[in-house]
């Protein structure tokens, strides 16, 4: 699964050896992060704020994180 989010470098690659809902709900999930990832670069100006959205960035959604 691809997804093209406009952007010519802008790429969201899954591999995966069949379609599942989770595989879909992990793409919908990382797409919106990085979404808001790229809103908010204008305003990242520290070190400490860039490793903030970083965290964000990667991480996975609740249900995938909660042990």
């Amino acid at each position: 699964m691809a997804h093209d989010l406009g952007a010519a470098a802008s790429y969201l690659t899954i591999k995966t050896p069949e379609a599942t809902d989770e595989v879909n709900h992990l793409a919908e999930h990382f797409s919106e992060a990085f979404r808001r990832y790229t809103n908010q670069t204008r305003r990242i100006r520290t070190f400490n704020e860039f490793h903030n959205a970083i965290d964000h960035l990667l991480a996975p959604p609740p249900s995938i994180g909660a042990t």
